[in-house]
């Protein structure tokens, strides 16, 4: 049990840490969610190899990503088939997460049959699907016409991480 909770809390901790810029919403919910990249697109000289060796091994198709330096590491950051890319690796070139950016759409059925039962009222507007450590865990933000909330499944739980009064 004592395993499980620490998983769940540092994968928490890396979407917190790693969670780049939120792809524009027409909401001023979503404003507040800015980048923690702090340079521009830096040219692979910069990065560490074994990182760009392993996303090359991950992402085989993918030659338009722009890398980013950050704190602790590096993020790419790509679109592939309308869904948009990060991938976090650390100093040493480790992968440390991934996670997708998209719409309801493209959400597995699961885990938006999960969401409306609980939310039945409400519209998903965006969801970022984080893995880490081998887990993964939906970050969905949702919506009515009175609030705004920001929930996360995981393990077929749901919890609330966020909400917000309209």
């Amino acid at each position: 049990m004592k395993k499980r909770i620490a998983l769940s809390a540092s994968l928490l901790l890396l979407i917190v840490f790693f969670s780049a810029e939120t792809y524009a919403q027409q909401d001023a919910l979503y404003a507040s969610y800015k980048t923690i990249l702090k340079n521009s697109p830096v040219g692979s000289a910069g990065i560490n190899a074994r990182a760009i060796k392993n996303f090359k091994k991950e992402f085989t198709t993918i030659d338009n990503a722009e890398w980013y330096e950050i704190d602790k590491g590096f993020i790419s950051k790509f679109e592939k088939n309308g869904i948009q890319y990060r991938a976090g690796y650390d100093k040493k070139g480790n992968c440390l997460n991934t996670m997708r950016t998209y719409d309801e759409k493209q959400l597995p059925e699961d885990i938006r049959k999960l969401v409306k039962s609980s939310y039945y009222d409400y519209s998903i507007k965006l969801v970022e699907e984080v893995t880490a450590s081998g887990q993964t865990a939906f970050i969905i933000h949702i919506e009515n016409s009175l609030r705004a909330k920001k929930i996360k499944v995981e393990d077929g739980e749901t919890t609330i991480l966020q909400e917000y009064e309209k």
